[in-house]
């Protein structure tokens, strides 16, 4: 299990107008670095350096519809096709990984239909497989390294 805080080190940290910003590599802007921030780009880090996904692939805070309601995720890895693979769900690293929090990303999926669904804030994270008949979910230790690397 990786402690996903440990891929802050190479994130580009700045002080602009007295607040600290953090790049988006995936979103190529500044952003003000909040906790929640510095989850999300930390894990980008840990997909694109730790288990070899292309940025390419990775969509970091897009709009979604789910029910007709506009809902944002956090992060999105798509596979080979550009289908959703991956959906990510970050929390501050000082928010606890209730059940509460596991069934906002859930929610989130009931139409997209991700086999893999993960919370994380920096400390903890839970990874979960969707069933083949996309009916339940079942704990597993961690992501899938990406095989094709593409």
């Amino acid at each position: 299990m990786h402690d996903i805080l440990d891929y802050t080190s190479d994130l580009k940290i700045a002080e602009k107008a007295g607040k600290k910003m953090i790049f988006c590599s995936i979103r190529k802007k500044e952003l003000v670095l909040q906790p929640e921030e510095l989850v999300r780009q930390a894990y980008v880090n840990y997909l694109i350096n730790g288990l070899g996904y292309s940025r390419l692939k990775i969509a970091v805070e897009r709009g979604i519809k789910i029910n007709g309601l506009k809902k944002r995720f956090d992060i999105m890895v798509y596979d080979d096709l550009v289908q959703p693979l991956i959906l990510v769900e970050c929390k501050s690293m000082f928010v606890d990984l209730s059940i509460d929090v596991l069934e906002q990303v859930s929610h989130y999926n009931i139409p997209l239909k991700v086999p893999y669904l993960v919370v994380t804030n920096g400390k903890n994270q839970h990874v979960f497989k969707l069933d083949e008949e996309g009916a339940s979910y079942e704990k597993i230790p961690h992501l899938p390294f990406n095989v094709n690397n593409g």
